[in-house]
């Protein structure tokens, strides 16, 4: 699942579900492929990195914008 609105161009916003099809350790990248109303969308995904303050000090934090997603459906009869 894709957490930020920075690929609201391609019509990929938050929570919007994907599945990674390629982990690229050399470039720091991963591939993920979205299904969106037009079709199947695959894109490349860098790490953010957030920069902020902790006690008065400067730090940073840099993570990919996915998290898991688990689908849970509950049949009632």
């Amino acid at each position: 699942m894709y957490l930020n609105n920075s690929k609201t161009n391609l019509k990929i916003c938050n929570d919007t579900i994907g599945i990674i099809t390629n982990v690229n350790i050399e470039t720091n990248s991963i591939r993920i492929s979205f299904n969106i109303p037009s079709g199947i969308i695959n894109i490349s995904i860098k790490p953010d990195t957030n920069y902020f303050m902790i006690n008065e000090n400067h730090t940073s934090h840099i993570q990919f914008s996915i998290q898991n997603c688990y689908i849970l459906i509950i049949y009632k009869t």
